[in-house]
């Protein structure tokens, strides 16, 4: 979770390719975390939906 909040901030303050790597990061390692601490730390959210997250802000990339 915090590396996809690192990513949204780091794109939302105009550091697009930085973003982008830490959601790359992030959307692999969500594939590796367990069910309990997504559910402890994903705040409210499921792998998948973290994981569309990742993916939509990485193709927006080149709109911003």
């Amino acid at each position: 979770m915090p590396l996809v909040q690192a990513g949204l901030h780091l794109r939302r303050l105009g550091n697009a390719t930085a973003g982008q790597q830490q959601l790359e990061l992030a959307h692999g390692l969500l594939e590796q975390e367990s069910a309990e601490r997504l559910l402890l730390f994903g705040g409210g959210f499921s792998r998948g939906a973290l994981q569309r997250i990742c993916n939509t802000q990485r193709r927006n990339e080149g709109e911003q």
